[in-house]
């Protein structure tokens, strides 16, 4: 989560993967820029008390605690978190990011609906870009980044829930998204995996040596690709379902925030397109993998996973 590390950290960790990753210079620094605006936001967020005597029971039956659209949300610290990062979107976009701000601030549009639409995966959000010239993935990622630090405040205060009710199911206990990253922690023989789910930022325990999407345990159809120049940041794929999930190794190279590393390894995005597997979460709230498709050509080194 965000708030795990302060921004001084973030920051210094920040100019260290900028080093090891030359061509990613600029790409890194917008992203910097994003998260120094929402850990200003975090200290800013309140979203209420949390406790319900049912969340427990509801996670001991498999179920996660909430839809996203159902979460709680600090929609005066979400809003000003979105209007703080409108001049780093419409330096990056230009004059359609202007136009829809401009539609937003005159009452055309509403910035509650738009998230609600798009927290249910509705199609507003896709028209809004679409009536604006917008590139496709540009707004979700500021709305996204918008409601980031509201849902860890409510992730942080029920992730202590779901270690009491040992989740270990391969889909976020408070909110049910699907996991963006994977994470080994821990000494060799003790190091135990961890998910992140990449909408609240929740972190649970699950197996290792299991697809967390589709539930394979076959070693012999599950493959870890890396770059034998830096291994911090693997790829885990599944044969059998063809997703595939980064994996942050926190056991061997102790001190990464995963969410960086994630942001430093598109490379690994583009081997998991050559080779036809899925990283991209559905929509929020589902986690369900998407249809089979045929292998690409290959890139990376890659061995199975026992």
């Amino acid at each position: 989560m965000l708030r795990e590390h302060p921004w001084e950290e973030v920051a210094r960790a920040l100019e260290l993967l900028k080093r090891r990753r030359p061509p990613l210079v600029d790409l890194l620094t917008f992203h910097g820029q994003v998260l120094e605006a929402q850990h200003q936001t975090i200290a800013e967020v309140n979203v209420g008390d949390l406790a319900a005597p049912e969340a427990l029971e509801r996670l001991r039956q498999g179920l996660p605690l909430a839809p996203p659209v159902a979460l709680p949300v600090d929609w005066a610290a979400t809003e000003a978190l979105f209007w703080r990062l409108a001049p780093l979107m419409q330096a990056r976009a230009g004059a359609p990011a202007g136009a829809l701000a401009g539609s937003l601030k005159s009452g055309e549009r509403s910035l509650v609906e738009l998230v609600q639409d798009w927290l249910v995966g509705g199609e507003e959000v896709a028209r809004a870009s679409a009536t604006y010239g917008l590139q496709e993935a540009l707004l979700p990622f500021w709305l996204q980044a918008s409601l980031r630090p509201s849902l860890e405040a409510v992730a942080a205060r029920l992730e202590p829930l779901a270690e009491e009710a040992e989740w270990s199911r391969g889909f976020c206990p408070v909110c049910g998204s699907a996991p963006a990253t994977s994470e080994h922690r821990g000494q060799e023989t003790t190091a135990h995996r961890y998910l992140h789910c990449g909408l609240c930022g929740c972190r649970w325990r699950f197996r290792r040596g299991e697809c967390p999407f589709c539930g394979n345990r076959d070693h012999h159809r599950l493959t870890l690709v890396y770059d034998e120049a830096d291994k911090r940041c693997k790829l885990e794929a599944c044969h059998a379902c063809r997703r595939a999930l980064k994996l942050i190794d926190n056991k061997d190279f102790f001190g990464l925030i995963p969410w960086l590393e994630d942001l430093g390894s598109p490379h690994l995005e583009l081997i998991a397109a050559e080779r036809g597997f899925s990283m991209a979460p559905t929509r929020p709230g589902e986690p369900e993998p998407g249809p089979a498709v045929t292998p690409g050509p290959s890139g990376g080194r890659e061995r199975g996973e026992g």
